[in-house]
């Protein structure tokens, strides 16, 4: 089975009770494990182990899942490499695995993504899917829970920023823009590792960002 490259050494098998390191990032190379990630269900197990490692048992629950439906989807993950077991216990005379994902973060090969290249179309019509799809159900779940107050008085660890406009910029400020972005995004979303989970008050948050040239308004100033 073709697995995707990484961009380090790729994982070893871990000591009893040992978590080995992430890497810093795992390039995805082939479609077949596109499409294994393009799948909403694998892709927030892949985002709650990049948080921690954990064991199918703990998964189920955040996931509000039976185990025995999560295990198909782990060992999927698992055999494309993009997990990886980093210790085992034992508990009431069964092995219990703990579970970690291999990186820090996940890409796709760019070349996969060229609309020429065969069943690119279909690919990235499923990754943008699932993660357009997951977005609208976290947001579902955090309204119905009271996470997400829109009142406008509501706290402000409780507020939905929720932005889509068109903005015309010029090449300079649009890459000023685009390396403010990715400043605040490295200085508030570091490593996992960098992570205080046990601060006071502290909260998982999700982000999505997305920024992109468009021909919404057809012809571009400046186009003849």
């Amino acid at each position: 089975m073709k697995r995707s490259k990484m961009t380090d050494q790729g994982p070893s098998e871990p000591d009893q009770g040992e978590t080995p390191p992430l890497l810093p990032q795992m390039v995805i190379s082939n479609l077949e494990t596109v499409r294994v990630i393009a799948d909403p269900i694998r892709l927030r197990i892949l985002e709650l182990l990049i948080l921690e490692p954990q064991p199918v048992k703990r998964l189920a629950a955040s996931l509000d899942m039976p185990q025995t439906k999560l295990y198909y989807h782990v060992n999927l993950l698992e055999e494309h490499g993009l997990i990886r077991v980093v210790s085992t216990r034992v508990v009431s005379g069964i092995i219990e695995k703990q579970y970690g994902a291999v990186a820090r973060s996940y890409r796709i090969d760019e070349a996969l993504l060229s609309l020429s290249a065969a069943g690119a179309a279909d690919t990235v019509d499923m990754m943008f899917s699932t993660m357009l799809d997951g977005l609208k159900d976290d947001l579902r779940r955090a309204l119905a829970s009271g996470l997400i107050d829109l009142r406008e008085d509501a706290p402000e660890e409780h507020k939905l920023t929720l932005i889509r406009m068109p903005v015309h910029l010029s090449p300079e400020r649009a890459a000023e823009l685009r390396a403010r972005l990715k400043d605040l995004i490295q200085e508030f979303c570091p490593d996992p590792e960098a992570l205080d989970a046990s601060a006071p008050g502290s909260r998982l948050y999700h982000l999505l960002v997305a920024y992109f040239p468009s021909d919404l308004g057809g012809k571009q100033p400046g186009q003849e």
